[in-house]
C-alpha cells in the first residue's frame, strides 16, 4: 500500500491503507506487532487531562477506495508478522 501511494499517489492527498475484510483496533495491531517481535506491549490508561485530548470516536472504519483506485488490492493475510520478519532480515544485513 505504501509503495503504491509513493509511486502512483497524488501529492498532498491522504490515503488509507486498509482491508475491508479485516477490521482491527489499534490495540490489536500493537499486540500482534509485539507478538511478532517477541516483545510485550504495556497499556497505560490516560489520566483525565490526557483523555481530554483524545477523539470521542470509539469505532472508525477506514475507507481504502482512493488507494484501490490506484490499482492496489490487499493480498497479505498476516502482514504484521511478515513486515517484522522483513525488518529483521534487513537489520541482519546491516551487521
Amino acid at each position: 500500500g505504501l509503495l503504491t501511494v509513493l509511486l502512483r499517489g497524488e501529492r498532498g492527498r491522504a490515503y488509507n491503507i486498509a482491508d475491508r475484510r479485516h477490521q482491527m483496533r489499534i490495540r490489536d495491531v500493537a499486540q500482534q506487532a509485539a507478538q511478532a517481535g517477541d516483545c510485550q506491549v504495556v497499556f497505560e490508561m490516560p489520566n483525565e487531562l490526557e483523555r481530554a485530548g483524545y477523539s470521542k470516536v470509539s469505532r472508525a472504519v477506514l475507507d481504502a477506495a482512493q488507494l484501490e483506485a490506484l490499482g492496489w488490492r490487499p493480498q497479505v493475510e498476516d502482514g504484521i508478522r511478515e513486515t517484522v520478519e522483513i525488518l529483521r532480515e534487513c537489520r541482519q544485513g546491516e551487521k
